[in-house]
């Protein structure tokens, strides 16, 4: 997924939720697990027993 694809399916998600609840609406994205994720593809580490 590129950037654009990215930022309009973000800019949908706020506007559905904003719809739904009838509230302006903030998504908080945290990347935590990207490290964890890109070791296991390049396959440094196994994953989860």
């Amino acid at each position: 997924m590129d950037d654009v694809d990215a930022t309009l399916a973000i800019q949908q998600l706020s506007l559905y939720l904003s719809r739904f609840y009838g509230k302006r609406t903030i998504l908080l994205l945290d990347e935590y697990d990207t490290p964890m994720q890109e070791a296991y593809v390049n396959g440094y580490w196994r994953g989860p027993s």
